[in-house]
């Protein structure tokens, strides 16, 4: 089975299908299991909400702002074959116990957030509203490549 196209509302669909992999199991489809992909999303939440140096190559800093965050958000889709910053790319061997506890951790902390927001490693600021549907939509990215058994 390849890839799976996954539409997620909001976040919270996001930890309904975490639940939904844990409970029946998964196919792998891509390079990241469930505990990596848990880890790689919190990580992604966490930095906007409390900010961490990203590296992100100058090209993509520079065209981020004025043409991949417009087109992020209108498409609702990320860019196929981007890599994560290496800050953010998960190592082999995940306690995946752990990791989607902390992602459900991180999803609540965040719906409840009102603080100001950091500012994306590339597409730079973004709103709370803009930094909800990034988070929704990376998660739909990351999970389409697990599907349910």
């Amino acid at each position: 089975m390849a890839k799976r196209e996954l539409k997620f509302g909001d976040m919270t669909a996001s930890v309904h299908y975490v639940h939904k992999l844990r409970q029946i199991g998964y196919e792998q489809h891509g390079k990241w299991d469930l505990g990596q992909i848990c880890l790689h999303l919190t990580a992604a939440i966490m930095v906007s909400m409390d900010g961490r140096p990203l590296h992100a190559p100058l090209i993509l800093k520079i065209i981020g702002p004025p043409i991949l965050k417009p087109l992020f958000l209108w498409r609702r889709k990320l860019i196929p074959g981007m890599k994560a910053p290496r800050e953010l790319t998960p190592p082999r061997g995940v306690d995946e116990t752990k990791a989607v506890s902390d992602y459900i951790r991180a999803v609540e902390r965040f719906k409840k957030y009102s603080g100001a927001p950091h500012p994306h490693a590339f597409m730079g600021k973004f709103t709370l509203g803009q930094w909800h549907v990034f988070h929704t939509v990376h998660a739909q990215h990351h999970l389409s490549f697990l599907s349910p058994r």
